[in-house]
Parts: structure tokens; C-alpha cells; sequence
């Protein structure tokens, strides 16, 4: 694995072991350093054998970049990586976020798709 793809993999687990954890201000400057940094998300390789919880919070994580990242007024040319199509639900729901955030909000449907729940604007801080 090239020293570029072996940094964003460590990256993105660093971003799912924070959302995992409720550590959402950690969480956040993981993402500003991917933007800030200029990341390609689509460079990333797929991780490692793990449980589809992890799996799932990845996949979900690189789709949603993806969509902030292309969104006005950043205007990039993100596309997911090929492995998360590949990645399918959780049994049960999960919630990422405090229930007094998710009260009566929209979901997110990067993460929504996966049965992980976080508010529809999510990531929409860079």
C-alpha cells in the first residue's frame, strides 16, 4: 500500500473510531484535515476485514465527504471509493449523534441508507 493510501485509510478509521465514541469535535477536525489537505476519496482503499458496524460508519463517512466536498460552494470533483456500493446495513439502528440533536430532524442519507443515524446536515461545517 502506497504512503498516500495507507494515510487516508489511518485517517478515515481515525474518523470512525471518533464518531463511534461520541467524540464529535475530534471527529470534525479529522474532516477539516482532509479537506484542508485536499484528499482524494476516492484514493481510499477499502479497509480491512472488520465488523460491518465499522464498515457501515466507513463507507457512510467517505459517501458523505464525498457529497459535502462537491457541494456549493466548494465545488469539488469527489467520487466515493468503488468498495462503498459494497457495503450494506446494520441490523438495527445506531445512533451517532445524542437524541437531543436527532429529535424531530431529518436524516442523513448517506448514513441513514446504513441504519446509522445522524442529522441530514451533518458535515456540513467545512
Amino acid at each position: 500500500m502506497s504512503d498516500q493510501k495507507y494515510l487516508l485509510n489511518q485517517l478515515l478509521d481515525q474518523m470512525a473510531n471518533y464518531l463511534l465514541t461520541g467524540r464529535e469535535i475530534e471527529f470534525s477536525e479529522c474532516v477539516l484535515e482532509w479537506y484542508r489537505k485536499e484528499y482524494s476519496c476516492e484514493q481510499t482503499p477499502k479497509p480491512e476485514p472488520t465488523d460491518l458496524k465499522r464498515l457501515a460508519v466507513k463507507a457512510s463517512i467517505m459517501e458523505r465527504l464525498v457529497e459535502v466536498l462537491n457541494a456549493a460552494p466548494r465545488s469539488g470533483h469527489e467520487a466515493a471509493p468503488a468498495w462503498c456500493k459494497e457495503v450494506g446495513a446494520v441490523a438495527q439502528p445506531i445512533k451517532l449523534q445524542s437524541d437531543r440533536l436527532l429529535e424531530d430532524e431529518e436524516l442523513c442519507e448517506a448514513f441513514n441508507k446504513r441504519n446509522l443515524q445522524v442529522v441530514k446536515n451533518f458535515m456540513y461545517f467545512i
